[in-house]
């Protein structure tokens, strides 16, 4: 009789109490009921059906990167707004193309010293270290020659110091585009031609950075966006909308005409670059592990954890339909 009992509770359990838990964690999965829980975004998003996360935000905002695939991954975007690289060099996943949504098919099976340069060129340097241009649309590679044997400036001792800038600064005003690669050395063509001037040999005649020291001379250059390049506001390609922590404003009647998700602590994804063609801004959460459940003043000090990162996606605003221009 007790074995009998015990067999129709095990039935019990695998036909009735089994398929109501998984149709529970499905109804989660697909957005139906506490998509907005912290608790549960970390035990269960990362095990639902990928193509369920979008359902799990409101229709004014487009998964295009999951939260799973970003977890402790950089995200850099292009400075047109066309391609977003996943991924550190040294750590990199791959790069997606916005204007066809698909991941670019790279050039070599070595993937981790890929940068973007431009919205349709990457540089990559091969395991030989061999540097090149690669533009996504024709698929040719194009070397990269650095610049050498360039004249030093030498200090009162007579020791070498850095490149003379009065040489460099010709060399750069008279390229065709200056791109800042990873904000470590400079890229720049010249009659369909790539050279490049590493950061060791470059700078610090003037203890600045890259950048700052191609903006001193009025040089003008192309660098991606990282996540942390955020102030506050972003305007768009157009100057028509503003993006701002809670939403995308008109510029001219500073109405918001859209509402940003907003998370479970009641923070925003922020805005960190407009897409391409301005129909939308891209959202993501500021750095990595920065955002989370935080048992610090709950668990005891002896456990090796207090903080656990709840990786959240990267996203489109979009701009509804009725404040864009007519498509050509």
């Amino acid at each position: 009789m007790g074995k009998q009992l015990r067999l129709k509770r095990w039935h019990l359990w695998v036909v009735v109490i089994l398929p109501i838990l998984g149709i529970i964690y499905l109804a989660w999965c697909y957005g139906l009921w506490g998509r907005n829980n912290l608790f549960l975004q970390y035990l269960f998003q990362c095990c639902c059906p990928l193509h369920s996360e979008s359902f799990r935000y409101p229709e004014q905002a487009e998964v295009i990167i999951p939260a799973c695939h970003k977890q402790d991954k950089f995200i850099t975007i292009s400075s047109g707004g066309a391609l977003i690289q996943v991924g550190s060099p040294y750590n990199f996943k791959y790069i997606l193309d916005l204007r066809t949504g698909k991941r670019i098919k790279l050039p070599t099976t070595r993937e981790d010293d890929y940068e973007i340069l431009s919205d349709d060129l990457l540089f990559y340097q091969t395991s030989q270290r061999e540097a090149f241009v690669f533009d996504i649309h024709t698929r040719m590679s194009y070397p990269v020659e650095y610049l050498k044997n360039l004249p030093f400036l030498v200090d009162e001792w007579g020791q070498r110091t850095t490149i003379d800038p009065t040489v460099i600064i010709p060399i750069l005003r008279s390229a065709h585009e200056v791109f800042v690669v990873g904000r470590y050395d400079v890229v720049f063509n010249t009659d369909s031609r790539y050279y490049g001037i590493s950061t060791s040999d470059l700078i610090i005649c003037c203890s600045l950075s890259i950048e700052e020291f191609l903006n001193t001379h009025q040089i003008s250059y192309v660098s991606p966006k990282n996540i942390f390049d955020f102030t506050g506001e972003l305007s768009s390609r157009s100057g028509t909308f503003l993006a701002r922590a809670d939403g995308i404003y008109l510029t001219n009647t500073n109405e918001r005409i859209v509402k940003n998700y907003q998370l479970p602590n009641s923070d925003y994804l922020e805005p960190i670059a407009w897409r391409y063609d301005d129909r939308g801004v891209i959202l993501s959460s500021w750095g990595f592990g920065a955002y989370g459940l935080d048992f610090s003043g709950f668990l005891p000090t002896f456990l090796p954890a207090h903080f656990f990162p709840v990786p959240q996606p990267v996203l489109i605003l979009k701009v509804p339909p009725e404040y864009l221009p007519p498509a050509p």
